[in-house]
C-alpha cells in the first residue's frame, strides 16, 4: 500500500513497510516529551539523543573538552540527572555554572551549539 500524502499508515497496513526506524524513534521521543518522560535514556543515558541540556562545573575554554552533566525534566522544572557526556567548546570561553545545550554530531561525540550568556 502507498504511503498517505499525510504520511500517516493506512489501517492494515504493515509498520515495517510504512515506517524507518529512525521516524519510528524521533515519533516516540517526541511523545516522551510530551509525557513528561526522559526521552531516548537507555543504559548509557544518551542512546538515542540529539540533544541534551546540561550546566557547566567549571569554567569552560574555547578549544576544549568537558564532561558535562546532562538535566531533564519538565520545562522550566528541570533536574540534575546522573547522565553525563563529553563535548567539545568550538565557540567561546563559557563561566562556571551557566546552561549549554548540546548536540550529537556522531556516535560519541557532542558539541556545544549555545550557552548560556554571562551576567
Amino acid at each position: 500500500m502507498p504511503n498517505r500524502k499525510d504520511g500517516r499508515i493506512e489501517p492494515g497496513q504493515p509498520i515495517a513497510s510504512a515506517i524507518s526506524a529512525r521516524a519510528w524513534n524521533r515519533a516516540q521521543d517526541a511523545a516522551d516529551i510530551v509525557l513528561g518522560n526522559r526521552p531516548g535514556f537507555a543504559a548509557d543515558g544518551v542512546a538515542s539523543r540529539s540533544h541534551v541540556l546540561g550546566k557547566t562545573t567549571s569554567a569552560w575554554t574555547k578549544g576544549s573538552a568537558q564532561t558535562v552533566t546532562v538535566w531533564a525534566g519538565e520545562l522550566g522544572s528541570e533536574q540534575q540527572t546522573s547522565d553525563q557526556v563529553r563535548a567539545w567548546n568550538k565557540f567561546a570561553d563559557i563561566e562556571a555554572n551557566k546552561w549549554v545545550m548540546l548536540a550529537r554530531v556522531s556516535a560519541n561525540s557532542w558539541y556545544v551549539i549555545a550557552a548560556e550568556c554571562s551576567t
